[in-house]
Order: structure tokens, then C-alpha cells, then sequence
């Protein structure tokens, strides 16, 4: 099967399960993109195989669109940064995304 990559993330993965076993697979690579809209667009097409963040495709695996290949293996959460100007407003846009995002991935939606 063909595995779609995302070019800022490392190919190789590391994967856990409830007893803490943590394999490591690399995965050769057939296609490269730069986004993972990109990625869920392709897998969905049938395309091929790729590791994307939950909150991206629950609404897919919701409908069936997508299948979690292994969910009892999940791969090894990726951490998250904003950064902006301390100058910016407890009220600006770009804080209530981020606060908003940070709940809704948390949240697990």
C-alpha cells in the first residue's frame, strides 16, 4: 500500500498501545504534500495510507469515508505551537483561535 507523507513531519512513526509497547515503523514513502487537507483529500481518494490528526477525519471515519487501519496502535501524539507579539489583545482573533483549537483538540473532536 502507498503511503502519503507529510513533508514537516518525520516518515518514520512510533506507535503505542494500552500495555506500552512502543514499535517504531518507516514507512516507504510514494507521495510527499505539504498540507494534511492534502493528505485526508488523497487518502480518501484511495490513494493510499496516512497517519493524520484525529480531530482532521473524525468526521470521515464518522461516515465511514475513512477506516482507522490500527486503532488500538495509535501513533505517538505531535505537540502544537503558537506563537504571536505579547502585544496582542486578550480579545484578538488569533488568541481565540488558538484557545478554541486547544479545546477542541483536547476535547478530542
Amino acid at each position: 500500500m502507498d503511503w502519503i507523507s507529510f513533508r514537516q513531519f518525520p516518515i518514520n512513526k512510533q506507535l503505542t498501545n494500552t500495555k506500552g509497547e512502543m514499535p517504531r515503523i518507516n514507512p516507504e514513502v510514494s507521495i510527499e504534500v505539504d498540507g494534511v487537507v492534502a493528505m485526508c483529500q488523497m487518502a480518501k481518494g484511495g490513494l493510499g495510507i496516512a497517519a493524520v490528526p484525529k480531530v482532521a477525519v473524525q468526521d470521515d471515519l464518522d461516515r465511514g469515508d475513512l477506516i482507522a487501519l490500527n486503532p488500538n496502535w495509535p501513533l505517538k501524539p505531535i505537540s502544537l505551537y503558537a506563537v504571536w507579539p505579547n502585544n496582542v489583545s486578550e480579545e484578538s482573533l488569533t488568541l481565540l483561535f488558538v484557545r478554541f483549537m486547544a479545546d477542541r483538540m483536547s476535547s478530542g473532536k
